[in-house]
């Protein structure tokens, strides 16, 4: 019985897709009548995961609730591998614009046992409200939709159980997180094993720290640096903003309704998967709902009314600096993520970068390319050189340069181009000064022009 880590992103991917698609048609036949508008939802919804699959899996059965397979599908009695698919669950209330308990699911089930689900609709921030508002049977049964929905997200219900148990619902607390730790351990190192390939079907995006589940984790603990390391990659910083950026960083505000989920949330980080711009959708949902229950109520904390004035809590203003400061690093020229500085990993050319200012006198007027202007950014005569494209230098280009830096490691030039330019720099009076690893530092003899 083979199911793979494709498989899992295959359904998340389809069911994910299929619900935008199904949002646009719901846009662009808001004023069509109901019935055509929930027929035209199933047919779109079929065909669009009948393509899709004929496409990834032309060898594995389909069945559908909206219609037939694509012809290219075997019989599902030839197949042990078939997969199973509601284009539009709950037609009714897509018909029904102000209604959004509708969704799409897609599975996979192989020799009869289901091993891969997907169900695009938002259960586990819905939970946490039905439970919030003493809806226990409401909260219950989409905690089961949650659980029956992935085995990881049983950690993502564990931290539903520890913030209900932080707001003094102690017994459900210890009960939501009790069955949600239980659910993960069962069907991570006991089911799924028993009905795949005999072991956690993730565990190849974990293999760089052991071969088993019980290796993986004695990697983890053995070598707490290399996990460090892992996690402070500069992807995962970004799918970190990616995360808590929408909501303005104000979860950092209400700290204990988000460290429930910083387990998950390294257990996603640390895991070898792809990352695309938007981030890895199955993998934040999880932890965005912690997200927003958290800047929710950082919202209601956001100041106090004095006599005739707002007095702004210092936590907030904090929070905002840290934001700033967080953007800073990350998109600014002088970033420590970016050249020279990397935060520890410069390589000698990094350091020639960094010696080729050490010439220059303090008043000098000086030219660099852009990957090099931050070092000379603090000058009152600083100008960025444009070397993308070779060209010999004239005296009109020079005329008010002290100093020229050339960096030949970022330019695509040939030698007889290098050449020209260097004995051109000659004949205006320059001397190259500094020479290493590609990184040149001209400076103006005295007395030329």
């Amino acid at each position: 019985m083979k199911v793979n880590n494709e498989d899992h992103y295959l359904a998340e991917d389809l069911a994910t897709r299929a619900g935008l698609l199904l949002l646009e048609e719901r846009k662009l036949g808001r004023d069509a009548d109901p019935e055509t508008l929930k027929q035209k939802g199933d047919k779109e919804s079929h065909n669009f995961l009948m393509e899709e699959l004929a496409s990834a899996r032309p060898e594995d059965g389909v069945l559908s609730e909206e219609g037939s397979a694509n012809p290219v599908h075997p019989n599902r009695s030839d197949t042990n591998r078939v997969w199973i698919v509601d284009p539009l669950d709950g037609t009714r209330e897509f018909g029904e614009l102000e209604r959004d308990d509708w969704a799409v699911h897609v599975s996979l089930a192989i020799n009869g046992l289901p091993v891969v689900g997907a169900v695009a609709i938002p259960a586990l921030l819905a939970a946490y409200l039905a439970g919030h508002y003493e809806k226990w049977w409401t909260s219950s049964g989409l905690l089961v939709l949650v659980l029956l929905s992935r085995a990881d997200l049983g950690l993502a219900v564990a931290a539903i159980g520890v913030i209900f148990f932080l707001e003094n619902r102690k017994v459900v607390g210890r009960v939501v997180t009790f069955l949600g730790l239980l659910w993960f351990l069962l069907m991570a190192f006991w089911v799924q094993p028993s009905i795949g390939l005999g072991h956690y079907p993730h565990i190849t995006a974990f293999r760089h720290f052991g071969e088993g589940s019980l290796d993986v984790i004695f990697g983890m603990l053995s070598d707490p640096f290399g996990l460090l390391k892992d996690l402070l990659v500069r992807t995962n910083f970004e799918q970190v903003i990616l995360i808590i950026a929408p909501v303005l960083f104000l979860t950092l505000i209400h700290l204990r309704y988000v460290l429930p989920a910083v387990p998950l949330l390294i257990f996603y980080l640390i895991a070898d998967v792809p990352v695309g711009v938007l981030g890895n959708p199955q993998q934040d949902v999880a932890v965005l709902a912690v997200a927003f229950i958290a800047a929710t109520y950082a919202l209601m904390k956001m100041g106090s009314t004095g006599v005739s004035r707002i007095l702004v809590g210092r936590r907030i203003l904090t929070v905002l600096l840290l934001t700033a400061t967080v953007f800073f690093i990350r998109d600014s020229a002088s970033s420590p993520f970016e050249k020279p500085w990397e935060w520890g990993r410069r390589d000698e050319t990094d350091i020639a970068r960094v010696t080729s200012v050490f010439w220059l006198g303090p008043d000098a007027s000086v030219a660099a390319p852009a990957n090099l202007y931050p070092e000379i950014a603090e000058r009152k005569n600083a100008f960025v050189i444009k070397i993308d494209v070779p060209f010999e230098p004239s005296s009109e280009q020079l005329k008010h340069l002290d100093a020229v830096i050339f960096d030949e490691n970022i330019v695509a030039w040939t030698n007889a181009e290098l050449i020209k330019f260097e004995r051109k720099m000659g004949e205006l009076g320059f001397d190259r000064r500094y020479d290493s690893k590609g990184i040149h530092t001209w400076i103006r003899k005295p007395g030329s022009d």
